[in-house]
């Protein structure tokens, strides 16, 4: 019998909780972020979404784009396997267009404004040498990690080349 914490471990979605997280995500960004945000939904390469689902997409605001494939060596791929495909979220360093970057998986919800977060940006990593914030993770218990479904990142292209 799998206890509880591992069961939780294995959960996986398919493409339509995927888009029915993103739909979700994309309707609380409509009612708590400013239109003069750019909302971009990167897509894993290779993932097929529909003409009817990418107009559902771009109807709660989203622009689509492809994050590319970042590869690792077999030694290097994390041995949770929950985790071998969360190395696209790196691709967002390099969208230096922006000046900064808050990324949020589509398991999650805005639930207040995130303007201070985006249009003050440099106010969160006030030294240059501050790449990243990121959110902690209440597990067992306590908190203890940090949540890469929530991640502010300062782009660079020094970083990506």
């Amino acid at each position: 019998m799998l206890t509880e914490a591992l069961q939780r471990s294995r959960i996986s979605s398919t493409l339509g909780d995927y888009v029915r997280g993103a739909m979700a995500l994309g309707g609380s960004l409509q009612l708590h972020l400013s239109p003069r945000v750019h909302r971009l939904l990167l897509l894993r390469s290779g993932l097929e979404i529909t003409a009817n689902e990418r107009s559902r997409l771009a109807a709660v605001g989203w622009r689509l784009g492809i994050a590319p494939d970042i590869r690792l060596e077999r030694d290097q791929m994390p041995r949770f396997p929950r985790f071998r495909n969360t190395f696209c979220k790196l691709a967002v360093q390099g969208l230096v267009e922006y000046g900064h970057v808050l990324l949020m998986d589509v398991d999650t919800i805005a639930v207040d404004s995130l303007d201070g977060l985006l249009l003050e940006g440099g106010r969160h990593l006030p030294r240059p040498a501050q790449t990243l914030a990121a959110v902690m993770d209440f597990h067992g218990g306590r908190w203890s990690t940090y949540n890469t479904g929530m991640l502010l990142w300062r782009t660079s292209a020094a970083l990506v080349a």
